[in-house]
């Protein structure tokens, strides 16, 4: 089941070398149950702490967050997190590395039997298709299917919110298109609240209901975009290009320019 995700005056603040770096001021956003919001900004502007605030990983210096009518105040079992990176445990095979995400408690507390995540997972793996890779060790997977494996894990927990934290980064742009298209599908039968990071402007629109646009030092929210074109969607749509252009004037850039996707980790988040 989704749930609403709000942060009210959040702020976030650092400390390095003895000295204070605020990284976040007076965030303050609200997602719908199932919405699908995409996070953009420079490197280092704070997206993935954002990220990390919502999930229970970070605390707030100041605001607070909250998952439906609960504070976040630790590790919450109603999120899952996709990093850029798959992290699967490697001496582990495929089908035991999503079992780790179906043995989670779920929302009245129990868990699954044995049996009951076996059938997960199987179900699981078939819908990123990669039915015959149970067996397998991370090492024998290419990036594509390792960073599908990581997705099946994070849907293996049913979560509520459901956190992505640029999970195609890595890719070739080819089977980044292809793990998008997967995302979307996925999303649209599940419907958990989605919060994604990104450099992409492309993948950005092609994917959320709300592109939300952080910029400055510490950073804010300088704008919020509503993208309302049809789903499934067509990444030609030129229902987009005005959206599009709207983002890059964020990023100085003019319209008939791509951003270069900075696959380098955020210093600040």
């Amino acid at each position: 089941m989704a749930s609403s995700v709000s942060l009210t005056q959040v702020t976030k603040t650092f400390t390095r070398d003895r000295a204070p770096v605020p990284v976040l001021h007076d965030i303050s956003l609200t997602t719908a149950p199932g919405e699908f919001v995409a996070l953009l900004g420079p490197s280092g502007c704070g997206k993935s702490t954002v990220l990390r605030l919502i999930g229970g990983l970070e605390t707030p210096s100041t605001g607070s967050v909250r998952i439906g009518d609960k504070v976040v105040t630790s590790t919450d079992d109603r999120t899952a997190v996709v990093f850029q990176e798959p992290r699967l445990l490697p001496w582990r095979t495929v089908a035991e590395n999503i079992a780790l995400g179906a043995n989670r408690r779920r929302g009245d507390g129990s868990r699954r039997s044995r049996a009951q995540r076996r059938e997960l997972g199987h179900h699981l793996l078939e819908r990123v298709g990669l039915p015959d890779a149970a067996r397998s060790l991370p090492h024998q997977l290419s990036g594509g299917m390792a960073q599908r494996v990581a997705l099946a894990r994070g849907l293996a927990c049913e979560p509520d919110v459901l956190l992505l934290d640029e999970p195609f980064a890595a890719l070739d742009a080819l089977t980044r298109m292809q793990m998008q298209d997967l995302l979307a599908e996925i999303w649209t039968d599940q419907q958990s609240t989605v919060v994604l990071v990104t450099h992409d402007v492309d993948e950005a629109l092609y994917l959320a209901d709300r592109i939300v646009i952080l910029g400055g030092r510490p950073a804010t929210i300088v704008d919020a975009i509503s993208v309302p074109a049809r789903r499934p969607r067509d990444r030609s749509d030129p229902t987009l290009l005005p959206l599009r252009a709207r983002i890059l004037a964020h990023f100085g850039l003019a319209h008939e320019q791509a951003p270069r996707v900075d696959h380098e980790e955020e210093a600040a988040d």
